[in-house]
């Protein structure tokens, strides 16, 4: 048995490990973009038609990648240097870490960017991996949707987005949402919205397109028809536990820093973001036949905690996938 839990452990690493060597190919394409129409040199192969845009496809290595971008009255020499492809990184995942070492001395394990951008003007840089120019080209602003949203488990809600890019690598994302009358928990009835202002940085391509770090401020506002279990120590006038349907007041204010994708398919766009943050909480009880009794706790635990009445601090874990939509 003992030789047979370790063949389980051991077989698949075996088989996983090296994932550079599996899965990547020898080469790698690359689009190469210029503002201006240029020729382009790169090892021993010349394209001497001028174009803005150039496909080229170089073998994955550790050395750097070096043309020349050049028209008739300018010219740049690029350098792409390589990285370790995502391959690579698989093999820290648990029991693949014998790729490791597989991969190491294999050039496999090496990529380039799939897309640079060469402006012949820029004397401060060598090359982007986004696009800055031409920028007018693209749809500055999307509508979102986040449709797991309406069967959320907590605080369910039609929730709509805007995003607005503000800078080359800056936008401002304004979240307003409607609060669904019902509740995984149980609520009898639940009113309220919940409105949050985002200030998002793309790190590495143009607003509004790729990875992202955002810095979310959100409020929420609700008032919750909740039936509590309640235990009177007086049992002469009450019973001794008895149900009740109480109003409850809350009202969250919260800062979340957020890391997110944000994929664009021509229109189309998919964001897809998780976070941490911290969120103040305050709750009030309205119409309760006696605010002596103690509320009875429910078995298990739940999102909500209505019950504990007052201000309290918690963390918050925002995660979720938005559909949207650029014009």
């Amino acid at each position: 048995m003992y030789y047979k839990l370790l063949l389980l452990f051991i077989l698949p690493a075996l088989l996983l490990s090296s994932c550079a060597t599996i899965l990547n190919s020898n080469s790698i394409p690359i689009t190469i973009n210029t503002l201006q129409p240029s020729k382009l040199i790169i090892g021993l192969d010349t394209f001497n038609e001028l174009t803005t845009k150039k496909l080229v496809t170089v073998n994955r290595n550790k050395k750097a990648v070096i043309m020349a971008v050049y028209n008739d009255s300018l010219k740049k020499v690029v350098v792409v240097n390589s990285q370790n492809s995502f391959g690579f990184w698989v093999n820290s995942f648990p029991y693949f870490w014998l790729g490791f070492i597989f991969d190491y001395k294999n050039p496999k394990r090496f990529t380039y960017p799939n897309h640079i951008y060469v402006d012949l003007n820029d004397k401060n840089n060598n090359f982007r991996t986004y696009q800055t120019f031409n920028s007018n080209n693209i749809h500055p602003n999307i509508i979102k949707f986040t449709p797991l949203k309406i069967i959320g488990l907590h605080n369910a809600a039609i929730e709509l987005a805007f995003e607005r890019r503000t800078h080359s690598r800056l936008s401002t994302q304004l979240m307003v949402s409607y609060l669904l009358p019902y509740n995984y928990q149980g609520n009898l009835e639940v009113k309220g919205f919940r409105m949050a202002l985002e200030e998002k940085f793309y790190i590495r391509k143009l607003a509004n397109y790729g990875p992202y770090v955002g810095l979310e401020l959100d409020y929420l506002n609700s008032v919750t028809k909740k039936t509590f279990s309640l235990n009177s120590p007086d049992s002469s006038y009450y019973a001794s536990s008895y149900s009740d349907d109480v109003n409850v007041h809350k009202q969250n204010i919260g800062l979340n820093l957020k890391y997110g994708y944000q994929f664009m398919a021509k229109r189309l766009a998919i964001d897809i973001y998780a976070g941490l943050g911290i969120r103040f909480k305050n709750i009030k009880h309205f119409d309760r036949i006696n605010f002596n009794d103690k509320i009875m706790g429910p078995r298990h635990p739940t999102f909500e905690n209505l019950d504990r009445v007052g201000n309290a601090i918690t963390f918050s874990l925002p995660l979720n996938v938005r559909l949207g939509w650029a014009f």
